[in-house]
């Protein structure tokens, strides 16, 4: 919409020779540009119609006023150039109007009947190939669009980049300037709505064609499983394969006489020097020679496309005389494979399609600009014959990709239909006898073990499955009972829990291979492999396991303990076999390897003793009464609940401080009990001490320092101010 506005002033408001009228329209545009809302409704096409026509109207009378005062010539292109584009874009907006008429028109009516023979089959086919030609060649005009709009559009961000550079410019440079920035204004206008026009063409050939794929969906002619279909079929594709054929080798043909002439000119530059018209020569031989060469690629993956189509139709042909069910699923997975592969193929076609056709607008540029070296132009002309002609190749693989994409979706519908046809029970029954067959050769597969097969492998992964259940049920009910019947504390439950299992395992895994027959000497050929295994990727694990094991028997970290290790602090919970988890006073659960607990440095807070010495340090103020200071500080440790009276609590006047005369306090508490909190109890004893210490006059002392001012002669003073207002 700022666009819009932006064109509508500069075609409307086409400035004189004043500079100050042009600033005043700029200003103008601005304003209209930021108080734009978003809640207008977008003009319709109609009414941008009806607007074009008036400014082509003005642009028309404000070029004839250029053309009868004399202007210069530059100003007069850029008029021109303006009314042009307002010519354009109203032949496409009238189109729009007309298409969206007939678009609107063809919804309200009917649909035609369907055909009912033969020859008005092959006419609504003829329709429906055309059509589909149509959204094809649409799709692929809209792709090619796309860097023309951004181009219009970096040539409209340029114009108004210009506009805004300073300098100092004549009116008529800046009249010009803002001309320039309408016209390429016009130009975008007339692309965008260019665009629009293709996407309303596409929509109307869409409904044509859903419509005409209905009428003869419904007629029942339309079958490809027809083997005089398939044959008529063949036909024209071998029609076809002859005519790319005779293209191919004339494609080859042209190739190897530019490489002719190439070459002689190579031959010429070895003996002589070439001037700069046969240089130029050579390099456009070169580029043209590329082109031919992709123009043969292309014709040979046409050609390949054909190979594709005609093995389709063959198979279409032995599915109508060979109805089988094996055949028909083959062929449908066959097909769907074959869809996915056309699938990925169209984005790349497109690209080499949008890139050809942009070497053809360039090289119709230059073909146009040859008149300054008349010798250039006929190569120049070869080259945009070979550029067109690929053009049209690749639009026609893709639209014979888009037909062989239809033929074989088509075919995949009438396959699964004919599969639909078969008595279910039939269906059933031959599913169910071969799934039957496979399971029973899969069950009675032999593996390179003696005796061994895949069923009884299966079984035995069973066994082994419910026997891990069964030994960890079994020792968690063993160390239950003994928690229950006998003074056992936490680590010597998880003990027994621990060989209970590993002993119950080994006895099942024992009784499971006896079942099976398998001897453990089958085993013997996996000893080295698993040595090295375990000294390779294994020997963490194996590491930790082992230093579990070793935690178990050595009772050194037990359950409940209060430990720290790599940097946790935490009570244990849980020993595990390949790790420990520790709850630290947040709350966290931290997993630790067990080999962490042998290979660092741990601290046990209650392995050996739950009491644990805590002190802290209390500075009193000089001159304060050390000897009452020792005993009310005394009396305030062992009046305290929680303090440990053996070992008994004790006060040191531990320092003379920079400024404070130091106390340091020792106690005991006991780790690990929910109701000691040691922070708490710190906390405690420091506003006991607190109070103590106002209630005695004892002042706890803060960093302070004396300073001494020598008076063996008087002092200097020095006033110093700003300057004088």
């Amino acid at each position: 919409m700022r666009r819009t506005l932006l064109f509508i002033l500069l075609c409307v408001g086409w400035v004189d020779s004043s500079f100050a009228q042009a600033k005043s329209i700029q200003s103008l545009i601005t304003q209209l540009i930021s108080s734009e809302t978003a809640t207008q409704p977008p003009p319709t096409a109609a009414e941008q119609l009806t607007w074009i026509r008036e400014q082509l109207k003005a642009s028309e009378e404000q070029l004839q006023k250029f053309q009868n005062e004399g202007s210069p010539a530059e100003l007069v292109a850029v008029a021109e150039q303006i009314v042009r584009q307002q010519t354009f874009s109203q032949g496409t907006l009238e189109g729009v109007v007309r298409l969206e008429d007939e678009l609107n028109e063809f919804k309200e009516k009917p649909m035609p009947a369907p055909p009912t023979n033969q020859a008005e089959l092959v006419a609504a086919k003829r329709t429906v190939a055309d059509l589909k030609s149509q959204l094809s060649a649409s799709g692929a005009e809209q792709i090619l669009m796309a860097p023309q709009l951004s181009e219009a559009e970096a040539a409209v961000r340029a114009s108004e980049a210009a506009m805004a550079e300073p300098g100092e410019l004549t009116p008529i440079q800046k009249q010009i300037g803002v001309l320039r920035l309408a016209a390429d204004q016009a130009a975008l206008f007339n692309l965008k709505w260019r665009q629009y026009l293709e996407n309303v063409h596409a929509q109307l050939s869409e409904a044509h064609l859903q419509q005409l794929e209905r009428s003869i969906q419904i007629s029942g002619l339309d079958i490809q499983l027809n083997p005089k279909r398939a044959e008529q079929a063949l036909a024209a594709l071998a029609k076809d394969r002859v005519e790319l054929v005779e293209q191919i080798h004339q494609s080859q043909k042209t190739a190897e006489g530019l490489n002719q002439q190439l070459n002689g000119l190579h031959e010429r530059a070895k003996q002589e020097t070439l001037s700069a018209a046969e240089k130029s020569q050579m390099t456009l031989l070169s580029a043209t020679l590329v082109m031919a060469n992709q123009l043969t690629a292309g014709l040979e993956a046409t050609l390949q496309l054909v190979d594709l189509e005609e093995k389709h139709w063959q198979a279409v042909r032995t599915l109508s005389i060979r109805k089988d069910l094996p055949l028909l699923q083959k062929t449908r997975r066959e097909l769907q494979q074959e869809m996915a592969w056309i699938a990925q193929s169209k984005s790349p076609l497109l690209q080499r399609l949008q890139s050809t056709s942009r070497t053809l607008e360039d090289l119709l540029a230059k073909v146009d600009a040859a008149w300054r070296d008349k010798s250039l132009k006929p190569l120049l002309e070869k080259q945009q014959t070979i550029v067109a002609n690929r053009v049209t190749v690749l639009r026609s693989l893709l639209q014979r990709i888009e037909q062989v994409n239809s033929y074989q979706e088509q075919l995949v519908m009438e396959i699964e239909a004919k599969l639909l046809e078969e008595s279910t029970w039939e269906k059933i029954r031959a599913l169910l006898a071969a799934a039957g067959a496979q399971l029973v050769a899969a069950w009675n597969f032999p593996l390179p073990v003696q005796d061994l097969t895949v069923g009884k492998l299966v079984l035995g992964i069973l066994a082994l499955m419910v026997a891990f259940t069964l030994a960890s049920v079994l020792s968690k009910r063993a160390a239950s009972v003994a928690s229950r019947r006998f003074p056992t504390d936490p680590t010597k439950a998880v003990l027994i829990e621990k060989w209970v299992y590993y002993l119950a395992l080994i006895v099942f895994v024992l009784t499971v291979l006896n079942w099976l027959s398998i001897p453990l000497t089958v085993f013997a050929f996996l000893g080295g492999a698993l040595a090295i295994g375990i000294g390779f990727g294994g020997q963490n694990l194996m590491n930790n396991f082992i230093s579990g094991l070793i935690l178990l028997f050595e009772r050194r970290v037990n359950v409940g303990d209060i430990v720290e290790v790599d940097g946790h602090t935490g009570r244990v919970v849980h020993l595990g076999t390949r790790s420990s988890r520790i709850r630290k006073y947040d709350g966290v659960d931290v997993l630790v390897p067990n080999s962490y607990f042998l290979e660092k440095n741990v601290i046990n807070w209650t392995l050996s003793d739950p009491l644990h010495r805590y002190d802290f340090v209390v500075g009193v103020a000089y001159g304060s009464p050390v000897e009452r200071c020792l005993t009310r500080f005394k009396q305030i440790l062992e009046s305290h609940p929680l303090v440990q009276k053996d070992p008994p609590p004790f006060v040191f006047f531990e320092n003379f401080g920079d400024s404070t005369l130091d106390f340091r306090f020792y106690y005991w508490l006991p780790v690990g009990q929910a109701h000691v909190n040691s922070g708490q109890v710190g906390s405690d004893l420091r506003v006991q001490i607190d109070a103590v210490c106002r209630e005695e006059g004892i002042e706890i002392a803060f960093p302070q320092r004396d300073m001494h001012l020598s008076t063996s002669k008087p002092l200097e003073i020095r006033l110093s101010g700003g300057p004088s207002s």
